[in-house]
């Protein structure tokens, strides 16, 4: 059953905490985790589809962060690199993928989570 949010404002903070994920690519130290993290804080309480997209959002970037680091080790013996610049692309493409379903309401599910932290 594929459930659609309807309220605008429901969207609107939808779209924030995917967008929010963003955040670490422009130099916010672990902007990654707090941008949808704080998004996710100030409004999990009213709006139920904010709830459940900030949650993924959050696992989302928490997954990548610690695939990136185990990846980073694995670049020692130089086969972590393509794994890096894969993260890398996916952290970036799945937060907008996320963002574009979130403004038509849906609710988004990244691919590659393995454990869910939030």
């Amino acid at each position: 059953m594929t459930m659609i949010e309807t309220q605008h404002e429901a969207k609107q903070w939808g779209m924030y905490c995917h967008l929010a994920g963003l955040s670490g690519w422009i130099g916010l130290p672990l902007g990654w985790i707090l941008g949808p993290l704080i998004v996710w804080s100030i409004k999990k309480e009213e709006i139920k589809f904010v709830d459940d997209q900030g949650r993924e959002a959050i696992n989302f970037h928490l997954n990548m962060m610690v695939f990136a680091f185990v990846a980073a080790l694995a670049s020692i013996f130089l086969i972590g690199i393509p794994f890096l610049i894969l993260i890398s692309i996916g952290s970036i493409i799945c937060p907008i993928l996320g963002t574009i379903e979130a403004s038509k309401g849906n609710y988004y599910r990244y691919p590659c989570v393995m454990f869910k932290a939030v």
